[in-house]
């Protein structure tokens, strides 16, 4: 049995998580929410409330079991005055901090009495292809982005993962991967459906593409490089699918019987469009995947 820390048990944490306790691993997490706190708690995930300001002292002062991997998948806060970067950063310290520590048993009244001899922990982050940098707008041709290709951020979600990316580069005690992230979906979680319901225009252009992963498999993806780490420090995580934008909204229009959608068409027809290129992935995921392109990720909806 392993055992496994997540930082941000959000929307794709709380899947992650799930698929290790149903491997009959050791999960823990945190949040600030009790009732969330509860819920976990209720699906045989060991939460503690904790805030971000509480993380670094937490890693400190609990004893815990070695972890197998500590994974940081912190979701853009929406919350008005909420600072990306502060808790960004705070997971990925927090996280280095665990990894560092010497097993010391278990945490009291959580973890189970026997505990994880596992030598080496390893951070999983996880990023996001947003940090790519991409001009588009003056030409047709849309870019295949790997993993070397230059970064420069603009959002602050964005920003506050190059920092993080830059803190486990600049340390040398633990080892981690770094997972980029294509947009992450789900029946549950589809991006800009309320404006497509709305006939709202979205924004960019319907010819520029879209990359994105499934949250099912994004989370096999971060499960199987806890036991078998990729052997590069980044990776690109998207189902290796990219679908035109026009294409993937007329595909919604027709299935929630939505007006057909209409873009914005700011910047030009490719402007901050990319193709992600999934080489790595590739090369070292054999899967399965369960959801190898939108349609059937969509498929329930």
């Amino acid at each position: 049995m392993d055992h496994h820390f997540i930082f941000g048990c959000g929307f794709l944490g709380q899947v992650l998580a799930r698929q290790w306790v149903a491997d009959g691993q050791q999960v823990w997490t945190t949040s600030r929410d009790p009732e969330k706190v509860a819920r976990l708690q209720s699906e045989g995930i060991h939460a503690v409330q904790a805030d971000h300001g509480d993380w670094a002292e937490f890693a400190q002062q609990k004893t815990w079991p070695a972890f197998r991997s500590i994974t940081v998948c912190i979701g853009n806060d929406r919350r008005q005055g909420s600072d990306h970067q502060a808790i960004y950063q705070a997971a990925t310290q927090a996280a280095v901090l665990l990894a560092q520590r010497a097993p010391q048993g278990s945490v009291e009244a959580l973890a189970p009495p026997h505990a994880n001899t596992h030598a080496s922990s390893r951070v999983l982050f996880v990023s996001t292809t947003g940090v790519y940098q991409t001009d588009g707008g003056a030409t047709d041709v849309i870019p295949r982005v790997d993993e070397n290709w230059p970064v420069a951020a603009q959002r602050d979600g964005a920003a506050a993962s190059l920092a993080c990316e830059a803190l486990l580069a600049q340390q040398a005690s633990v080892p981690y991967t770094i997972f980029r992230l294509a947009g992450i979906y789900s029946v549950e979680r589809i991006p800009n459906l309320s404006r497509l319901q709305n006939g709202q225009p979205i924004a960019g252009s319907g010819q520029g593409l879209l990359n994105l992963i499934h949250v099912v498999d994004a989370a096999t993806i971060l499960r199987q490089a806890a036991v078998d780490p990729p052997a590069w420090p980044v990776l690109n995580v998207a189902d290796g699918q990219p679908i035109r934008r026009q294409a993937f909204y007329d595909h919604l229009a027709q299935r929630y019987g939505c007006p057909a959608p209409q873009f914005t068409e700011e910047g030009g027809r490719t402007a901050g469009q990319k193709q992600i290129d999934t080489t790595r992935l590739q090369d070292w995921f054999r899967g399965p995947w369960q959801f190898p392109n939108y349609r059937l990720g969509l498929e329930e909806a």
